[in-house]
């Protein structure tokens, strides 16, 4: 139990971190005067902010828990599906 909590606890800190970075990385590129290093700046805190961001949405990805109906589970026992009503109009129709 506690490798899977160290495990995920590591990750989430490697989704943050690359997330902290991503922004250091593109605040060097908007302040940094030489162009040439500052569009690499800005491209690498972009891709960093990219990682991070699929570090952290994989992550709550696995933790939360499966929606689709399992075998064996009775009707009851399944989250209601919930109906978007215009709160204007009162129809269901559109989005």
């Amino acid at each position: 139990m506690f490798s899977i909590f160290a495990r995920g606890l590591v990750a989430r800190f490697a989704g943050y971190g690359c997330i902290a970075l991503g922004f250091w990385l593109l605040y060097r590129g908007f302040s940094d005067e030489n162009t040439g290093a500052a569009i690499g700046w800005g491209i690498g805190g972009a891709a960093s902010i990219l990682v991070g961001l699929y570090l952290a949405v994989s992550l709550a990805r696995r933790d939360s828990p499966p929606t689709s109906p399992q075998p064996g589970v009775p009707a009851a026992q399944l989250p209601e599906e919930v109906v978007a009503i215009d709160p204007v109009y009162g129809s269901n129709q559109g989005s």
